[in-house]
C-alpha cells in the first residue's frame, strides 16, 4: 500500500481545479456586482437613504483587506501577545504582519506579503 500523501487544508478546498485558488481568494481583482434586477429590490422604509457607490470606490475600499484573514481561537483564551508570536512560530512569515483583536476570541490578520497570504491561506 503506498502511503497517503499529506495535502494542505487550501488543496483539500481547491482541487485539481484549475483558476479555482485566483477565483477565491484574489480580491485585488474588480469584483463584479451581480445584476440586481429591479423587482428583487427591498423597498426602503421611511427615514432610510440607499447609497450607491461606483466600481473604483468599492475597489479603494477593498484595497486594504486584501490580504487580510480573520482568525478564530477555539478551545482556550489566548492574548495579543501569546497569539502574534505563535502565529509567527508557526507560520514562519517572510514579511510583515498585524494582528489586531476584534473581541469574542476573533483576531483580523493582515499580511503584508503576499507569498504569506498564499502559504497560510
Amino acid at each position: 500500500m503506498e502511503p497517503r500523501k499529506l495535502v494542505s487544508y487550501k488543496d483539500s478546498l481547491i482541487g485539481d481545479i484549475p483558476g479555482a485558488y485566483a477565483q477565491a481568494f484574489r480580491f485585488e481583482q474588480d469584483i463584479e456586482d451581480a445584476e440586481v434586477l429591479d423587482d428583487e429590490v427591498e423597498q426602503l422604509s421611511e427615514g432610510m437613504v440607499e447609497v450607491s457607490l461606483s466600481r473604483e470606490t468599492k475597489s479603494r475600499i477593498r484595497a486594504p483587506w486584501s490580504k487580510t484573514l480573520i482568525v478564530k481561537v477555539f478551545g482556550r483564551s489566548v492574548g495579543f501577545s501569546y497569539l502574534t508570536f505563535k502565529i509567527n512560530a508557526m507560520w514562519n512569515l517572510k514579511g510583515k504582519m498585524d494582528c489586531v483583536v476584534l473581541g469574542k476570541d476573533f483576531f483580523l490578520i493582515k499580511f503584508y506579503d503576499n507569498e504569506d497570504y498564499d502559504k497560510v491561506l
